[in-house]
């Protein structure tokens, strides 16, 4: 007969009271047939009959005692590796004999290639350089079978990272109707395996499923069925592996190091349990994040709201990125809290919401979005705030030195946003705050509706802000609180800024009563190209109101601005109230819709010439000038103060004593009109033009006032005034000339008035 290449296995579950079973594959003798029911191996005769011997196409199996319900029936052929035909010189050859030789090498063929195919054998397509043998015995011993990186088989020792560490064994007993049984653990945990027996007979992964600590089977396990799990914990691979692979950049010069240092190089606030729900307090989970993170590391904040109080780094180097993260606020000292010895910090993104609370009976525990330094010992340096946004605190951001003589150096704010800043005490209500700061700038930012102060610079030097908007600041409540603030600090520029529609005056310039060490002026404040528009109390204030006791503004200039006016205010867009060596060069002032009583610039001489001098205004555009371009104060052109006005377009003045009682030489204007002057010796101090009366007959001897060089205009009112030749007149005589004659005089340090030319009309 033929051998079909066929299974030479089959397997049941059975019925209650089954005895019959079918083998589908041929068997040469009944003893080839192998029976388990239920792993255990029966006996030929005794448990079971076999039929149809010889068969190609199998036969049956019959129990001698009917099977209980559940139980599973293995059959398959287990052929001798023996010879039992021997052919002899002239002896028979029979066909049936060869035949039957022949069926059993092909059976004992088939046997051996299902054994084969059953068995962990390389891919046709391996290498035939990879080998397959097993390690030493020595070697293996107590080992686990693994593979190296070629694919050869090696030993794992117990405890190896990633090897098992123990095997769990777990049993239970079959009733035949149970289904479910519980674990002591869950197998499908991270590192775990499972694989389940019954009666000692693997289960497929079909015939049962795992979730939790439940294990379910397809079918009830039979009665006192021995149900056993295998499970192989292993151990951890995370820690320990990732600290024994190695690590190296790309680039020249890239230092090694392991995978574990450049994982925990970034954490996540999530990697600690905080959930973003906006409900959930998340502090104390931020805070274990930061606690966890190396110096110099990245604090990651996925999309969320984090509901928190204070998060701290002390002393730790940072990099935090909260793209789309928006943190709330509540309680006391809220934000984030940067102290200690910093280095290098960066923050990118993320919006912070306050609660609103006003703080005023009690600053010191003020809400601050983002919170640098100020604390004992506190030096942080390099600083970049970027894309960030602060709403409803009482303040937004915050850079400050620490007590003990500590610093804040090159602090950065970028793109970022600070509003609705919440009360008006000192220490309070700001939208930006720097304070003893070397080296601060803010770029391109917006300070909107914050109570007190947008911006406030003060202590500090080389302050610069760029490109930045302050909008409906101060509380319009005449305490000047400026939108932007420039208090006690030194080498500070503003450049392109816009200030709109702010309550209080726009810029304040040296506000706060320190003292009178020099270090506390205002020193060197360059505002360039900005735009002011609508501010209440007036565009700009220069100067304290008490300069022997708070200091005054030093070497300020105001370039390139343009001013305008609210229709409603009757406040001077400019005011210098104190100042030395102070300028307003080719601005544009606008004042056409303010009230009749406007003055644009006034200039005042608070606590006396000691504190003003050296003013300068130069090349201006004054629009709709009302009441006076620009206000002078009594006693500054009898105080030695030097004012310098010229090429000033539209420009009107009113000297609050007179412009006829100018008697400083150290005054030069082109700026002030034809002035009124009599008497012997006039003075010329004020101005350039004159125009000359007297009551009766008077000789003119001289005109007080000159400098080397200067030329002025002198036009006769009337017939009544005489000017001598000790002036070097023309032809060396006097002239007396009539109404509305004119001459021009320059007059000269060594020689004194002399005359240029003169015409009569």
């Amino acid at each position: 007969m033929t051998v079909a290449d066929n299974t030479s296995r089959n397997q049941y579950t059975a019925t209650s009271g089954q005895t019959v079973f079918a083998y589908t594959f041929e068997i040469v003798d009944k003893g080839d047939i192998v029976v388990l029911k239920n792993g255990t191996t029966l006996s030929e005769g005794t448990n079971y009959t076999v039929s149809n011997v010889g068969n190609d196409s199998g036969g049956n199996v019959t129990l001698t005692v009917g099977a209980t319900a559940g139980d599973v029936l293995t059959l398959y052929r287990d052929m001798p590796y023996s010879r039992t035909q021997n052919y002899t010189n002239s002896g028979d050859f029979l066909a049936s004999e060869v035949n039957t030789d022949f069926d059993n090498l092909w059976l004992a063929g088939e046997q051996t290639n299902r054994s084969f195919s059953q068995s962990i054998r390389k891919p046709i397509t391996d290498s035939d350089s990879i080998s397959m043998e097993l390690p030493e015995a020595a070697d293996r011993a107590n080992s686990f079978l693994t593979f190296d990186a070629t694919g050869s088989p090696t030993v794992t020792s117990v405890g190896d990272p990633g090897a098992p560490s123990s095997i769990v064994r777990q049993q239970f007993t079959g009733d035949g109707t149970t289904t479910a049984f519980t674990l002591a653990s869950a197998p499908g945990a991270s590192g775990q395996s499972v694989q389940i027996f019954i009666d000692g007979v693997y289960q497929e992964n079909d015939t049962y499923s795992i979730s939790g600590t439940t294990l379910t089977f397809t079918e009830a396990p039979p009665v006192n069925a021995s149900i056993e799990t295998v499970r192989f914990e292993v151990n951890d691979i995370g820690e320990t592996s990732a600290n024994l692979v190695s690590y190296t950049p790309a680039g020249t010069g890239a230092v090694q190091t392991t995978v574990q240092t450049k994982l925990r190089e970034s954490v996540s606030v999530k990697d600690f349990g905080a959930v973003g729900d906006g409900v959930t307090d998340d502090t104390a989970a931020i805070q274990a994040a930061i606690d966890a993170l190396p110096s110099g590391g990245t604090l990651t904040f996925p999309v969320g709201i984090y509901a928190m109080t204070t998060a701290t780094f002390d002393s730790k180097n940072a990099t935090v990125v909260a793209h789309g993260a928006t943190f709330t606020l509540t309680g006391n000292n809220g934000g984030f809290d940067v102290r200690g010895t910093i280095t290098k910090f960066k923050v990118l993104g993320g919006l912070i919401v306050g609660d609103g609370v006003n703080r005023d009976a009690s600053p010191s525990t003020a809400q601050i979005g983002w919170l640098f330094g100020n604390a004992t010992g506190a030096n942080v340096a390099n600083i970049t705030v970027q894309d960030v946004r602060v709403e409803n605190t009482n303040i937004g951001f915050k850079a400050a030195y620490g007590a003990g003589g500590a610093i804040a150096f090159n602090v950065r704010f970028i793109n970022c946003q600070a509003a609705d800043a919440v009360g008006t005490a000192a220490g309070i209500g700001y939208g930006f705050q720097m304070a003893q700061v070397n080296g601060g700038s803010i770029e391109n930012c917006l300070a909107a509706n914050c109570e007190r102060h947008g911006i406030y610079l003060s202590e500090g030097e080389n302050y610069r802000i760029d490109n930045c908007f302050t909008k409906d600041g101060g509380i319009g409540s005449g305490t000047i609180r400026g939108a932007m603030a420039i208090s006690r600090s030194n080498n500070v520029t503003v450049n392109g800024c816009i200030f709109d529609n702010n309550d209080d005056v726009a810029l304040v310039i040296d506000e706060d009563t320190q003292g009178l060490a020099p270090e506390n002026f205002a020193k060197n404040i360059a505002v360039n190209g900005c735009t002011f528009k609508d501010a209440t109390l007036g565009a700009v204030q220069i100067g304290t109101g008490n300069p022997a006791t708070d200091g005054f503004p030093e070497n300020v200039t105001i370039t390139g601005c343009s001013f305008v006016a609210l229709s409603s205010t009757t406040n001077p867009l400019i005011r210098l109230n104190c100042g030395k060596y102070i300028a307003l060069n080719g601005c544009i002032f606008d004042t056409a819709s303010a009230g009749s009583s406007q003055r644009t610039i006034q200039i005042n001489m608070l606590g006396g010439s000691a504190y003003t001098d050296f003013i300068s205004i130069l090349n201006n555009q004054f629009v709709g000038v009302k009441t006076a371009g620009i206000d002078l104060a009594i006693g500054l052109g009898t105080n030695n103060v030097n004012l310098r006005f010229k090429d000033n377009d539209g420009v009107t003045f009113l000297w609050n004593d007179g412009a006829s009682n100018v008697t400083n030489n150290a005054v030069y204007t082109d700026d002030l009109g034809e002035i009124g002057i009599s008497g012997a010796t006039p003075n010329i101090g004020a101005g350039s033009r004159f125009f000359l009366t007297q009551g009766s007959a008077t000789n003119v001897t001289n005109f007080i006032g000159g400098r080397d060089g200067k030329v002025i205009s002198i036009r006769l009112g009337d017939s009544n005034s005489t000017l001598t030749n000790a002036m070097y007149l023309a032809g060396a005589i006097n002239w007396n000339g009539n109404n509305s004659d004119q001459i021009l005089l320059e007059y000269n340090v060594s020689g004194g008035w002399r005359e240029i030319s003169r015409s009569l009309n």
